[in-house]
C-alpha cells in the first residue's frame, strides 16, 4: 500500500488495477496459487490458510458481520498461526461421534506457544465447553482439498528459496581457489534438488487442475516428500 499510495482502508486511488479481492473473483484457484508460492518463498506465515478454508465452508456456518477465523485441525486439536483479535469467531473442527462438526468458540480459548520460528507463534485453541455443532457434509473434503493444494503450493516457494540461497552460495563461495559449485558433488545435489522440485511442480498444478481430494492428497505427499531431499541437500 505504501509504494502504490493507497491509503490504510485499501482504497484505489484511480490507479486502474483490479483490487484483491477482485482477481480472487476473477480466478480463485489461481489467485491461491500465486499467494501460497509467495508466501512460501518470503518464509513467511499468516492466516490464508484459514481463510481459504474457511471460504468453502460458508454454505454450512451462520452467517456474520463479525470476523471468523478457522482453526487448522491436527491430530492433538486445532491451531492458529496468528493471535485472533478480541470478539473474533473461531470455527474449531471438531470429530465426535456423528463424525466431524464445526463449532463456533471465542478467541479467548487460545494458548499460544513458540516454534524455532523466534518471530512466529502458534494458538492451540481449546474446544468450547458447549456451542451449536455444525455438518460440514462433502464441503469439509472440499476445503481440505484446497488446503492441502495451497500447501503444496507454498511448500514449492520454500523450497525455490531454499534452492536459490544454495545456488547463490555455490556460486560466491570458493575453496581451493574455485566455486565450491564446480564440484561435481555440489552440482549433483542442486541438480537432483532443481530436477525434483520441477517434477514436483508438475504434480501440484495436474492437482489444482483435477480440483480432487484424492489429487490433493498426492499433491501435498509428495511435496512433502520433495521438500525433505530439497532442504536435505540444500542445507
Amino acid at each position: 500500500r505504501e509504494v502504490a499510495g493507497l491509503p490504510e482502508d485499501g482504497e484505489e486511488r484511480g490507479l486502474g488495477r483490479p483490487r484483491g479481492d477482485d482477481v480472487v473473483a476473477l480466478d480463485p484457484v489461481a489467485a491461491s496459487a500465486l499467494l501460497f508460492a509467495a508466501q512460501g518463498r518470503a518464509l513467511r506465515q499468516s492466516n490464508a490458510l484459514g481463510a481459504l478454508m474457511l471460504a468453502e465452508l460458508g454454505d454450512v456456518l451462520p452467517r456474520t458481520d463479525g470476523v471468523r477465523v478457522l482453526a487448522i485441525p491436527y491430530d492433538g486439536g486445532a491451531v492458529l498461526s496468528h493471535e485472533p483479535a478480541p470478539g473474533t469467531q473461531v470455527v474449531i473442527p471438531m470429530v465426535t461421534e456423528h463424525g466431524r462438526r464445526l463449532v463456533i468458540g471465542d478467541a479467548t480459548q487460545t494458548t499460544a506457544h513458540a516454534g524455532f520460528d523466534l518471530y512466529g507463534r502458534w494458538f492451540d485453541v481449546g474446544q468450547p465447553a458447549s456451542g451449536t455443532e455444525y455438518d460440514p457434509a462433502e464441503a469439509w473434503e472440499i476445503a481440505v482439498a484446497r488446503g492441502r493444494v495451497a500447501l503444496a503450493e507454498e511448500i514449492l516457494g520454500c523450497c525455490e528459496t531454499a534452492l536459490a540461497s544454495a545456488v547463490e552460495h555455490a556460486s560466491t563461495r570458493t575453496q581451493y581457489g574455485r566455486e565450491i559449485g564446480r564440484f561435481q558433488g555440489v552440482r549433483h545435489r542442486l541438480g537432483e534438488s532443481f530436477a525434483a522440485l520441477e517434477a514436483a511442480r508438475g504434480v501440484v498444478a495436474a492437482a489444482r487442475l483435477a480440483g480432487t481430494p484424492e489429487a490433493a492428497a498426492l499433491a501435498k505427499f509428495q511435496t512433502g516428500r520433495v521438500q525433505k531431499l530439497v532442504l536435505r541437500h540444500t542445507m
